[in-house]
């Protein structure tokens, strides 16, 4: 199956397929489907948003943001690992580490008593890392977000 970014995100197809397969099994066991009634509907979401474009609630955060970002984003400057070659490259790679269980039990118990995602708790450690390296207090890094910001709207 494919399916165009513009159509579905990740997020969005991991609970496409959670529905399908759970669909899928219970036509296979003859019995009704287990799905729970949406809290809201389509039309109630496109009402929402139209709603809140209209009282424009954003414009603070936009000047924020314009303010924030008038001058050049700050470089991080990472030391070298090896010498750099003399012409730029896009090429990169990619490195796959599992973290042991204890270690994750630890992060997710350490999130729960900051109140907070292990995501964020491990974004927070990535953070400190950069610090550790750069000494620069102003990092930018970037991270994917669903734009899911109520929770009537997860599923």
């Amino acid at each position: 199956m494919t399916v165009h970014h513009i159509a579905a995100d990740g997020y969005s197809l991991r609970v496409f397929f959670e529905e399908l397969i759970a669909l899928y099994q219970a036509f296979s066991d003859g019995v009704p489907s287990p799905l729970s009634e949406l809290p809201i509907q389509y039309s109630d979401y496109a009402v929402w948003r139209a709603e809140n474009f209209e009282r424009d609630p954003l414009e603070s955060e936009m000047r924020y943001w314009k303010e924030k970002l008038r001058e050049p984003l700050p470089v991080t400057e990472m030391p070298p690992d090896r010498a750099r070659p003399g012409k730029p490259s896009p090429d990169g790679g990619r490195l796959v580490q599992l973290l042991p269980p204890e270690i994750l039990e630890n992060v997710r118990r350490f999130s729960h008593s900051a109140n907070t995602t292990p995501f964020v708790s491990l974004l927070a450690a990535f953070y400190l890392l950069l610090f550790r390296y750069t000494r620069q207090n102003d990092l930018i890094v970037g991270s994917a977000s669903s734009g899911r910001g109520r929770s009537e709207v997860e599923a």
